[in-house]
């Protein structure tokens, strides 16, 4: 019986601690997520997943002989300059984004203790 009631208490103090740091976690993504750099790193994001489904439609455009094979290989070059671009400017925005959190946990666990 005692060991019953020894672990009982066991996951009764883990749980409450680990809602604690849910609790916390929360607000330190809730600041970021409501940052400038947040949307910045989204509109990237979004621009570079945009870049790389061109692709798909330049294959099918020259596929279907929209486009002749010149005009294919030179889009494609252009097409891969321009995702290269904007995945570097999306994985800078990705290293702010992570610095800013770990800025922000850091002075969260600072406030905190």
């Amino acid at each position: 019986m005692r060991i019953f009631l020894i672990s009982v208490f066991c996951l009764s103090l883990f749980s409450c601690n680990q809602q604690e740091a849910e609790k916390k976690e929360d607000v330190v993504l809730d600041k970021v997520a409501s940052s400038d750099t947040y949307e910045k790193y989204v509109a990237a994001y979004n621009d570079y997943k945009s870049c790389k489904e061109e692709r798909p439609q330049l294959t099918q455009d020259y596929m279907d002989k929209k486009i002749t094979a010149e005009e294919f290989r030179e889009r494609l070059k252009v097409n891969g300059k321009a995702c290269n671009i904007k995945r570097d400017i999306y994985n800078r925005y990705y290293r702010l984004l992570q610095a800013e959190f770990d800025k922000e946990a850091e002075a969260y666990k600072i406030n905190e203790e």
